[in-house]
């Protein structure tokens, strides 16, 4: 489906095809949760430039500053910067961020994270059960989060999958709000068919994926 350009049409847009793609994709349990949560997404009146108000100190001002801790999951709709010169890429992440991003100055202008869409369903499944026994806590409630860094993620033999899908985000090039997945439904967002890549095929991407593990 062709995306419409413009600030606000060209995601409003991706939207209404995510919205199909997981009618027609997956359970029941996870499209009435779809259907719950996409719509806190507002691409229409977000301002990137809300996330680079000011520079955090540490990771205890990231939450109240920028809107999210590294160990939790989101999703968003993203631009990329560099978008020209990437084979691929996914307009519509699925993130764990673990780690703050700087620029030459120093300064925190994004964050590092795994994108579970790069994974095709079952590796992506072995990579999840691998993530979440790093996990603070078994309740998986709201105050859990996955407690990994990339000393410990780099061993790609305990982490299959993993180097096809840590990414670099901006905050100046996310394109809506941060929705905050609950750990409880971590599971069902992960399995959800509604990855947004550009340039080639789902399938295209997994297959490069699988051929690094």
């Amino acid at each position: 489906m062709p995306i419409k350009r413009g600030p606000s049409g060209k995601f409003l847009s991706a939207i209404e095809q995510l919205r199909q793609d997981a009618v027609g994709g997956t359970t029941a349990k996870a499209v009435r949760w779809y259907s719950q949560k996409i719509s806190q997404l507002n691409p229409s009146t977000y301002r990137p430039s809300r996330l680079m108000e000011g520079t955090p100190s540490g990771l205890g001002a990231l939450q109240s500053k920028f809107g999210f801790l590294p160990g939790d999951f989101y999703l968003y709709f993203y631009d990329p910067k560099t978008k020209d010169k990437l084979p691929y890429y996914d307009i519509f992440p699925l993130v764990m961020p673990f780690d703050i991003a700087t620029n030459k100055e120093g300064i925190i202008d994004g964050f590092v994270g795994i994108n579970f869409h790069y994974l095709p369903p079952m590796l992506r499944m072995k990579l999840f059960a691998a993530v979440k026994e790093h996990t603070n806590n078994d309740r998986f409630d709201d105050k859990t989060r996955v407690m990994l860094t990339w000393n410990t993620l780099r061993h790609a033999a305990a982490f299959p999958g993993i180097l096809s899908c840590v990414k670099r985000y901006l905050f100046s090039h996310i394109q809506s709000s941060l929705l905050k997945i609950n750990p409880f439904d971590w599971k069902t967002a992960i399995m959800l068919p509604v990855q947004q890549f550009q340039k080639t095929s789902t399938q295209t991407v997994w297959r490069h994926s699988v051929e690094r593990v």
